[in-house]
């Protein structure tokens, strides 16, 4: 041990140990930053952004994700978001038939949205709006890693229905909640409607791609 040759040289070793001190502190709380924000972004899209139903697990709900409201928000809404689109124009594959109103697709294209990134990595967006009222019909997001149908359940959970890929995701009473024993062509569909998901599954189990809708889809 070595003992102050002044009191000088006691005090200003007691600076010292004071300010590594602080140091170590300080990168302590920034490391508990840093891993707090990691396991934020990283959390499930559904418990972060969708609006959860207390009622009937077969009606469908308008969801909220990356700020936006399906069924509410607007175009305008849409560009403040994410900004100026890849591509815009008419869209020729209609989502909801049953509707008069004619539909405008919005695509942006490898997008790194924070929400989703950590699970998703960098995503393709389909964003249909209603070319009239310029409402947001429909949000459906194209994943740049390869999720596996587990990792859907796992996400968002077991009270879903599945069902052909053509089938109308507007489920009927008698229909059963998780896996069925019917036997389905792919792609299927794994519909959320108390989350206002529809998830589309390919022959291999994995996501094709994900929609976030405020209603169901009729055949």
């Amino acid at each position: 041990m070595q003992y102050c040759k002044s009191d000088r040289d006691c005090f200003m070793r007691l600076m010292n140990i004071c300010f590594c001190l602080t140091a170590s502190f300080s990168i302590f709380l920034a490391c508990n930053k840093v891993a707090s924000q990691k396991n934020t972004n990283n959390e499930s899209l559904v418990n972060k952004s969708s609006i959860e139903s207390k009622g009937d697990i077969r009606a469908w709900i308008q969801p909220r994700v990356f700020g936006l409201t399906v069924g509410k928000s607007t175009l305008k809404d849409v560009r403040r978001r994410f900004g100026k689109p890849t591509w815009i124009g008419a869209n020729q594959e209609k989502v909801f038939t049953d509707d008069a109103e004619d539909e405008i697709l919005v695509q942006y294209f490898d997008r790194k949205v924070p929400e989703v990134y950590g699970t998703f990595g960098r995503v393709n967006l389909d964003i249909v709006i209603g070319k009239k009222s310029k409402i947001l019909k429909v949000l459906g997001i194209y994943s740049e890693k390869a999720i596996s149908k587990e990792d859907v359940i796992s996400m968002y959970g077991g009270e879903y229905f599945e069902i052909n890929g053509w089938e109308s995701d507007c489920i009927e009473k008698d229909r059963v909640v998780g896996p069925t024993s019917r036997k389905l062509i792919y792609p299927i569909l794994l519909a959320y409607p108390n989350k206002g998901i529809s998830v589309s599954i390919n022959d291999a189990n994995y996501m094709v791609y994900i929609e976030y809708r405020g209603r169901c889809v009729k055949e």
